[in-house]
């Protein structure tokens, strides 16, 4: 009996601290919008490389915002750079960097994890329409375009998923 409660604590356990959440579900009190905001979550981690990703919607009008630390050197980004979002069904999604961007200590971490490493902070802009094309297939591959070369990785099926789960609750 005292195995199974131990047993079912952990389940219950996992399921909360693991699952897909919004820090943030409320109305703007001045406009009315309705605003929503992900917690951050891991897409690529391991080899030295660790990009985290966070979403954001003010009503239908959405943000990706990607953090990455991939190595020692300093990187940049144009305007409207593209992020190559590649989906097992073989379809391809385009998103467009908003701003111009140089790499900085601590820019690519959400936390005191990785405060004193070089990363980049993205941000790409997409509408609640997105959404569906977005979920309807898992994420195997992404391609983030930077001013002088590109960075490729392959996406495991739980980053994929938590990816879709974290979209999900924008709809």
């Amino acid at each position: 009996m005292k195995k199974l409660s131990v047993l079912t604590l952990f389940v219950i356990l996992g399921l909360v601290g693991f699952g897909q959440k919004l820090v943030k579900n409320e109305h703007d009190e001045f406009t009315g919008k309705l605003i929503k905001e992900t917690d951050v979550n891991k897409l690529i981690l391991g080899g030295g490389k660790m990009y985290y990703y966070k979403l954001y919607q003010w009503n239908d009008n959405c943000q990706l915002i990607l953090k990455i630390v991939d190595g020692k050197t300093v990187e940049s980004a144009y305007e409207n750079d593209i992020l190559y979002l590649k989906f097992e069904n073989g379809k391809i999604f385009e998103l467009h960097n908003k701003n111009f961007t140089v790499s900085c200590v601590g820019c690519g971490s959400f936390g005191l994890g990785c405060s004193e490493c070089i990363g980049i902070e993205l941000t790409y802009n997409f509408t609640k329409k997105d959404i569906a094309q977005l979920t309807e297939s898992p994420l195997v591959k992404i391609r983030v375009v930077l001013n002088d070369k590109y960075l490729e990785n392959d996406i495991n099926k739980k980053r994929s998923n938590t990816f879709i789960s974290a979209l999900e609750l924008l709809k």
